[in-house]
């Protein structure tokens, strides 16, 4: 079966369940993570291995 790609826009207060529940998931990837405060959504990103993070 092939992988869901997600994007998580918005690193907020719910943003690191989200991603905790992306990453046991065997169906889903992450490839990117979206914040209107760039550092934030680098910090998110690296946390989950994710290379791609965008302001």
């Amino acid at each position: 079966m092939k992988k869901i790609k997600f994007v998580l826009v918005g690193c907020g207060a719910i943003a690191k369940a989200h991603l905790q529940a992306i990453a046991v998931s065997e169906h889903a990837e992450l490839t990117a993570v979206v914040d209107k405060v760039l550092p934030r959504a680098q910090q998110l990103a690296r946390s989950f291995q994710v290379s791609t993070a965008i302001e």
